[in-house]
């Protein structure tokens, strides 16, 4: 069977991946997606890493978009909390991750 579909030994019908799975060309059977990707299309052939910022679990069909105050980079299944600590490269405090006085790729620790 082709990739994003499956069959199961023996068997010439070829069944489709659902949303959150995705199979390689001759698998038997569909692999759900890793926590930090996901796949929003029945008939995947691969999934797709989730954004900065987003994060999903295993077997996802859409990245949850992570809470105020908390931030989570490219590829995650969690997002973590801002700390108080945590500063910009120039400098200034980073109090949330969505501070425009902040951006989240210029926060450090």
């Amino acid at each position: 069977c082709d990739a994003g579909t499956y069959s199961v030994a023996g068997s010439d019908t070829c069944v489709e991946c659902q949303t959150g799975t995705y199979s390689k060309s001759g698998d038997s059977k569909c692999t759900p997606c890793a926590g930090g990707t996901y796949s929003s299309n029945a008939k995947a052939s691969e999934c797709v890493q989730c954004g900065a910022n987003t994060h999903s679990k295993g077997g996802a069909s859409v990245c949850i978009p992570c809470d105020a105050g908390t931030y989570s980079a490219a590829g995650s299944s969690s997002c973590s909390a801002c700390k108080p600590v945590d500063h910009c490269m120039d400098g200034v405090t980073c109090t949330s991750p969505f501070d425009s006085k902040c951006p989240i790729d210029k926060c450090q620790n």
